[in-house]
């Protein structure tokens, strides 16, 4: 069996002997019955249903401590982006580095397909980050559908960027300058070149 996150990945020789099956990911139902029966306490596993869209295993990843400080400094950060300084920013870039930059990208996902749900369904989006509602709401109310769509763009292309091998640093201080830029305002997007990139 060969995993791969998108066919075009793959080398055409080795994609025309293959037979593609699409795996769908797991219904929040699913998923809360497989951490309840990993004995997990019921509002941490609540949370975690909410957050694994699909696959449980990669949700219980991104519990461990040093997870749960790097979701908790995003969290903390994203309501005042737009009002950090440079040297703030550079602060959190180098806080996300020395902890999990998974977990804070997983995060940042969440929180920006949150505020687009937001801004769609109103007060009745079903929340990831039911902790942050209020300012979940009001992010979407501040910020257009298209600025919403370009900063969960950053976040994604930051992810494929840091699969590539990027500079983990430069690269979160870029995406995290980037999503500042546009929440005042700016249009701001990653550069399509990603001159930081390091050899594997």
């Amino acid at each position: 069996i060969l995993t791969a996150s998108s066919a075009a990945l793959l080398l055409p020789t080795v994609r025309s002997r293959c037979q593609l099956v699409r795996l769908t990911p797991l219904p929040a139902e699913a998923v809360a019955r497989v951490f309840e029966a990993a004995g997990l306490a019921a509002e941490r596993a609540r949370r975690l249903t909410a957050v694994a869209e699909g696959p449980p295993g990669a949700a219980l990843a991104l519990e461990s401590d040093e997870a749960a400080r790097s979701r908790d400094a995003v969290l903390a950060a994203l309501p005042g982006l737009a009002a950090l300084g440079a040297h703030e920013v550079s602060a959190l870039a180098q806080v996300l580095t020395r902890g999990s930059a998974e977990a804070a990208l997983a995060t940042l996902v969440a929180w920006y397909r949150d505020a687009l749900e937001a801004a769609l369904l109103g007060q009745e989006a079903p929340l990831r980050n039911t902790d942050a509602a209020p300012a979940v709401q009001a992010l979407a109310a501040r910020l257009p559908l298209d600025a919403l769509l370009r900063q969960l763009e950053a976040v994604c292309d930051t992810i494929d960027g840091l699969g590539r091998n990027a500079n983990r640093m430069l690269t979160l201080e870029t995406l995290l300058l980037c999503l500042r830029e546009n929440e005042r305002g700016g249009h701001a997007r990653l550069p399509v070149e990603t001159p930081w990139t390091t050899s594997p």
